[in-house]
């Protein structure tokens, strides 16, 4: 179940935030020192399969995580993470129904949500999406600059998409494959490269300029 904590002095104390008991978070995303937003789902108990979630939900604080409200969550979709793009006041959801996979994008910090179709998103590994600036996402080989109306997709090679994508809001964005190959873009997404990786799987990395660290 979810227990949130706080720390001010790198890691030495800890605070522990009170929280609804029957929460299962998710994650949990800072935008500033002050604004965050926690997702998560309700917990119901367990079975022979495991833990029981249902009724998702979505929260803000404004007061670096000390209190928390409720905001909406779509009725009917299953989020797998919740990460803030562009304006403090915008949001993008990654999520999973029966109608597919897609991203969901609120402009009003979560009270209502727009809900858009990526290219090819049921062939890859989910929809993940990376905002790189300028109303500009970046879904593996696939680019977005009208925060997800159009797509556009770059043809690569890659079969199936292994970890993390990595980007920053210069243009450039990383993943790699099954088969060790990485993949690389400079220009939002617009076209791709690849080149062998000495690893098989990025599991988190940062781009600082032309100097790009992956784990």
């Amino acid at each position: 179940l979810a227990r949130l904590l706080r720390t001010s002095d790198y890691g030495f104390t800890w605070t522990e935030i009170p929280m609804d008991s029957t929460l299962y978070a998710g994650n949990i995303y800072f935008k500033s020192p002050s604004l965050g937003y926690l997702w998560g789902a309700k917990y119901l108990g367990r079975d022979m399969f495991g833990d029981i979630l249902n009724s998702y939900f979505f929260n803000i604080s404004t007061d670096s995580g000390r209190s928390w409200q409720a905001r909406t969550f779509p009725h009917g979709e299953d989020g797998s993470t919740v990460v803030a793009v562009g304006q403090p006041n915008v949001i993008l959801g990654e999520s999973f129904s029966d109608s597919g996979n897609a991203a969901l994008l609120s402009t009003d910090t979560g009270a209502t949500w727009n809900r858009f179709n990526g290219p090819s998103w049921n062939s890859i590994n989910g929809p993940t999406v990376n905002y790189v600036g300028a109303n500009t996402w970046i879904s593996y080989h696939a680019w977005t600059s009208n925060n997800g109306e159009k797509w556009d997709t770059v043809q690569t090679t890659a079969r199936y998409t292994d970890g993390p994508m990595v980007t920053d809001t210069l243009g450039h964005a990383m993943f790699t494959d099954y088969d060790s190959i990485l993949y690389y873009t400079n220009d939002f997404g617009h076209s791709w490269d690849s080149v062998k990786a000495p690893f098989a799987q990025i599991v988190g990395g940062v781009i600082i300029g032309d100097v790009w660290y992956v784990v």
